[in-house]
């Protein structure tokens, strides 16, 4: 099930909406406008969301989500869903051996 984080359209530095919050759906590029007046996006992140998991969900969402920025959100999804998080080696894989 796809993990969805919440953020103001300021804080993503998002120029081109006039929605107050935008959605950032973990392991999607880009974010969807959220037209909701009067809501406080901290009740709508899970338990946990720190500033830093949601400035990886917008870094994640604006450069991929195999940078390494992106790498504690994409944990923090594991954790909420009961499994291993990825591992940075899958996407950076070190030297090769010859």
């Amino acid at each position: 099930m796809p993990r969805i984080l919440f953020t103001t359209a300021q804080r993503a530095h998002v120029a081109d909406t006039s929605a107050p919050l935008i959605a950032i759906t973990l392991g999607e590029r880009g974010y969807r406008p959220v037209y909701i007046r009067n809501m406080d996006p901290g009740l709508l992140n899970p338990a946990g969301t720190t500033d830093a998991i949601i400035e990886s969900a917008i870094a994640g969402s604006v450069f991929g989500w195999d940078c390494p920025a992106a790498q504690p959100a994409l944990d923090f999804e594991a954790e909420l869903a009961g499994r291993p998080g990825p591992n940075p080696d899958d996407y950076f894989p070190r030297a090769l051996a010859v």
